[in-house]
């Protein structure tokens, strides 16, 4: 049955988290594409030891995991080896400025709240987009970068409540579905803050992708064939030596993100590399070629440039020679690129 469903070209989409999240994750995914096949674990508490063994069968039958929120992902992710495509829907500043619409419409204070989820500079980005100082403003925040426990659940639940019964917030907003449904029995006013429907859409296309770009391909290999080059109004004297300087110091950065890939990294000579990563772990430290910190960090330098040729293919002589191929365009260009 597994293999006539692969044949068929049917992905089957693996949903975990609370029940809140997933209701939602589902509706637009089937509106998205309505032949997906979707497989749910759902549990009604934070993620914890207990649901390890039924995620691990989970992704087993799957070829994508979407989680329902990053706490999730969080904990999955230092417990459990992603065997699949794996990703969570995220919450962004549209997210939260859809929630305080939500709220307005509930006849609520917005500029007087308690929020959990979001970090001080967040807020402060969203509260600017509708024209309001966050400093000027009585807006409550907790936020941290780490997985729940019982213990946070219940401290960010008190955190609402003391905002609620001595700060008089006209509403509690909260990211976390187990916080949502506790402060509802305990009739504190408050809101959850969902995902829009683009976020769903745009979580589920970035998986697609990368599951379509591993599925394309036999080998799970990417090769990055990387020169450093001397811009060419360089000349001698203290400029020559500059130059080296700067090369020494963006091979250190060569090497750490090399690091970061967990990647085999070779030093053919002062200026030219080779890193050797697994495709899975290049995609994501680069959110599918969005962004590469590498090409990013060059922008300090003055005297030198970086052109990175990037192969795939389905055996190491294609992959090198595609890198090969790559380089030779990024070098046309007279500014740092990457060519893939």
């Amino acid at each position: 049955m597994e293999a006539v469903r692969r044949r068929c070209g049917v992905v089957v989409i693996g949903l975990a988290g609370h029940p809140i999240k997933l209701r939602e994750i589902e509706e637009v995914l089937r509106q998205v594409d309505s032949a997906l096949e979707l497989k749910k674990l759902e549990f009604s508490e934070i993620a914890s030891d207990r649901h390890i063994a039924a995620y691990q069968a989970l992704q087993k039958s799957v070829d994508i995991v979407i989680l329902g929120g990053y706490y999730d992902y969080l904990f999955f992710c230092n417990h459990v080896v992603f065997e699949k495509v794996t990703g969570y829907i995220s919450r962004n500043i549209t997210t939260l400025l859809r929630s305080l619409l939500e709220a307005q419409l509930m006849q609520c204070d917005i500029f007087h709240v308690s929020i959990d989820g979001y970090s001080k500079k967040e807020l402060a980005e969203a509260y600017r987009e509708i024209g309001r100082n966050l400093a000027e403003i009585h807006v409550f925040s907790w936020y941290k970068n780490y997985p729940l426990s019982c213990r946070i659940v219940d401290e960010i639940v008190q955190f609402h409540r003391r905002n609620w019964l001595e700060r008089g917030v006209s509403i509690c907003m909260t990211c976390i579905s187990v916080v949502y449904e506790r402060l509802c029995r305990e009739k504190i006013p408050a809101l959850m803050i969902r995902s829009t429907a683009e976020n769903v859409r745009l979580a589920y296309e970035k998986l697609h992708l990368e599951y379509l770009l591993r599925a394309k391909g036999t080998s799970n290999v990417v090769l990055l064939d990387i020169n450093v080059i001397g811009n060419k109004n360089m000349i001698g004297g203290n400029d020559e030596y500059l130059l080296n300087v700067e090369k020494l110091h963006i091979a250190e950065l060569i090497f750490l993100f090399a690091q970061k890939l967990q990647a085999a990294v070779e030093e053919l000579n002062l200026g030219h590399y080779l890193i050797i990563s697994a495709a899975s772990s290049f995609e994501q430290e680069t959110d599918l070629f969005k962004k590469i910190s590498l090409l990013e960090d060059m922008a300090r330098f003055h005297y030198c440039r970086l052109c990175v040729g990037i192969g795939y293919g389905n055996s190491m002589r294609e992959i090198q020679r595609n890198a090969q191929i790559a380089l030779q365009k990024a070098r046309s260009h007279n500014k740092t690129c990457a060519y893939m």
